[in-house]
């Protein structure tokens, strides 16, 4: 709350104040998950699916 506080006290540098901290926000939340595997999450949440039966007879083109 005091860096919010600070950036609305100061308005003629609020910009770049501001710019700083959500820079530094999404500069810790990237360092914060940089080792996690986001493709291993997705793959767990979705079910199997299973593979259609072939046609007995049919041509494959």
């Amino acid at each position: 709350y005091g860096a919010l506080y600070g950036l609305l006290a100061s308005e003629s540098n609020a910009l770049l104040f501001g710019a700083l901290l959500i820079f530094g926000m999404v500069a810790t939340l990237m360092l914060a998950t940089r080792n996690v595997d986001w493709y291993a999450l997705s793959q767990r949440v979705q079910p199997p699916v299973p593979a259609a039966p072939a046609a007995a007879g049919m041509p494959l083109n």
